[in-house]
């Protein structure tokens, strides 16, 4: 009975060790959570702010995570791209907290919560050595579903056009097919490639190619040197002022969306995504701030 007894007592003692040594814990974290990026897996281990979606606001979005652990270092966020349609399933299905969505909602997305935090148009691009400076809307469906096949057509030199264009699930492609009113079936591509900066270099490889592309990420490209330029469409130039005018055609909003109203560490994120705190980064990236 007497070792019964000192057994029980030993027992109490580690777990009233253990438990001291927990609240010690939190309050040197402030929350008890795990630094950023650090958190382990296991019983009380902070999960992190998981976020997924447009491969076109990710770097935006992972710029702006880092700044934000900065000043929370208990929160760790993890940033995945994949396009906005991935990033409106993974919130729908409980795989992220917040998804980046670089376009319009359509009407059978409507049951998620969008909080719009920057601006950015669809930009037309060729290689820098191509004559032809600008192109109609209705130049540009010929060009995309075969009516056109040389740039002697629309007012350039005697070449093949190729065509360059984008897989399923990309947001440009989705904002590019709604505002022509096309179907991807109709599209005559002769390439179809993922991200932004892979298609400006195939373009800046290709003279005869047009492809279309975040408009924030082909100017940051030209003002690094890339050998491409930007189309004047329908009488507008392809700008960032023409963006926050309202003057360029091809628009979207670039989002984080969630499942439901957010709460907890997603709401304190989109709140710090929404606040001139992020204004710079914003802009770095070449994209509008909303509100501008």
């Amino acid at each position: 009975m007497r070792r019964a007894a000192s057994a029980l007592a030993t027992l109490a003692a580690a777990l009233a060790l253990l438990a001291l040594g927990a609240c010690g814990n939190e309050g040197a974290g402030g929350n008890g959570r795990a630094g950023a990026n650090t958190a382990q897996p296991g019983k009380g281990a902070q999960a992190p702010l998981r976020i997924s979606g447009s491969n076109t606001i990710e770097p935006l979005v992972g710029a702006l995570a880092e700044r934000f652990q900065a000043l929370y270092p208990a929160i760790a966020i993890e940033v995945t791209a994949g396009g906005s349609r991935r990033g409106i399933a993974d919130v729908r299905g409980g795989v992220a907290d917040i998804g980046m969505v670089s376009r319009n909602l359509n009407d059978a997305e409507q049951d998620v919560q969008s909080f719009p935090i920057a601006r950015d148009g669809v930009g037309l691009i060729v290689h820098r050595d191509n004559p032809v400076r600008e192109l109609s809307g209705a130049q540009v469906s010929a060009m995309y579903t075969g009516g056109f096949a040389n740039w002697r057509q629309v007012g350039g030199g005697d070449a093949p056009i190729i065509v360059y264009s984008r897989p399923n699930g990309r947001s440009s492609l989705d904002q590019f097919l709604e505002y022509f009113k096309l179907d991807k079936a109709a599209l005559r591509a002769h390439k179809e490639i993922g991200d932004n900066a892979p298609t400006i270099a195939a373009v800046a490889a290709e003279r005869n190619a047009i492809a279309f592309v975040s408009l924030g990420e082909a100017e940051i490209g030209i003002r690094g040197g890339a050998p491409i330029r930007l189309l004047v469409f329908d009488g507008v130039a392809a700008s960032a002022g023409n963006v926050r005018n309202g003057d360029y055609a091809i628009l979207r909003p670039l989002m984080l969306v969630t499942k439901d109203l957010p709460q907890g560490d997603a709401k304190k994120f989109i709140d710090f995504c929404l606040s001139a705190q992020a204004t710079d980064l914003v802009r770095k990236f070449g994209f509008i701030p909303y509100m501008d």
